[in-house]
């Protein structure tokens, strides 16, 4: 069973004896409980007076089920940390890593089936994946389209960064791709850094031959790069769309030519997977923005010292049994 609380995810395992025990911790809690609480009642009545008989009777529907409810708690909780089934992970945003971000502006990234169109989108997915990343990460920003061209240098200066990435402009007069380019480029000034070294292409195609991508593995791994792949899958699109768009492109006198991208998943995928990241496929909004997200969050085992949690828990029910004690005369 796994919980969501506050970016925490708590994941309970029982095996199935450990299971049926606590069951029967609980049952004989449930038990003591309830023999305790009709033994104090009968001697309230046997010994008491009017007063001690307006006590106990007055509190009963507040105190008996809060007490039971909180020793349940408390024992489920002192069970699993003892026995190691309860595991808590968090998510944190990637430490120690810098990343380098290219970016596809080729006539077809504005087609528009990504609102505005897929520039402009794959934009501010970069910015909000950018947000997630401490402050003393590192960035840096390349297009490419038929060639790569470095639009940031490596920087810590998040807000600069951000203005680079949305002053990129569709290269409308360049039919290539040029990943292979870009890769080598990332990892040129990925070259710089000292710390893990993380790139990121967000492209809707590729014209790569097998023996380019061979070429491109040799280098990530030499440079210790790891490479991740977004690619645009297209939504409900048409070669209508693209034909709107030549259209346009005509009718300014621009030279670009558009036809329906084609991503070659199997070299992309094994691009990207030989160098130790991986190969997204984006069918829609969210899952564009789960997956790029998931590239800058990793999730964080926090460390549960079961002394610690045992004898605070512990505590808490000592605590918590004599302060209804004291308030109301009930275990």
């Amino acid at each position: 069973m796994e919980i969501s609380i506050l970016g925490y995810i708590i994941s309970i395992s029982i095996p199935t004896g450990e299971l049926i025990f606590l069951l029967l911790l609980l049952v004989m809690t449930v038990v003591a409980y309830r023999y305790m609480h009709k033994a104090k009642t009968e001697r309230a009545v046997r010994f008491g007076n009017f007063e001690t008989l307006k006590q106990v009777h007055g509190y009963k529907s507040f105190a008996s089920p809060v007490i039971l409810l909180l020793k349940v708690l408390v024992i489920t909780l002192l069970f699993l940390v003892a026995t190691g089934s309860i595991t808590i992970v968090a998510e944190q945003s990637v430490s120690n890593t810098d990343f380098v971000f290219a970016l596809d502006n080729s006539p077809s990234m504005m087609a528009p089936d990504y609102d505005p169109n897929r520039l402009h989108h794959s934009m501010s997915r970069i910015e909000d994946t950018i947000n997630f990343l401490p402050q003393k990460t590192r960035v840096g920003v390349i297009s490419f389209s038929g060639s790569a061209i470095p639009v940031k240098a490596l920087s810590d200066d998040h807000d600069d960064i951000k203005d680079s990435i949305f002053s990129i402009s569709p290269n409308m007069g360049d039919v290539g791709r040029g990943i292979d380019d870009a890769v080598e480029l990332g990892s040129e000034m990925l070259g710089q850094s000292d710390r893990n070294k993380t790139m990121v292409i967000i492209t809707d195609g590729e014209d790569m031959e097998q023996e380019r991508v061979d070429e491109l593995i040799n280098v990530l791994m030499d440079r210790e790069v790891e490479l991740y792949i977004i690619g645009l899958n297209s939504r409900g699109t048409t070669e209508h769309i693209f034909q709107e768009l030549q259209d346009v492109i005509d009718q300014e006198g621009l030279d670009g030519e558009v036809s329906v991208p084609e991503l070659q998943e199997s070299m992309l995928e094994e691009l990207a997977e030989s160098s130790g990241g991986g190969y997204f496929k984006i069918d829609d909004y969210n899952s564009f923005r789960d997956e790029i997200s998931d590239i800058v969050l990793q999730e964080e085992e926090v460390t549960i010292d079961s002394s610690y949690y045992l004898l605070t828990l512990i505590a808490l029910l000592i605590i918590t049994e004599l302060v209804f004690y004291s308030k109301y005369g009930v275990l």
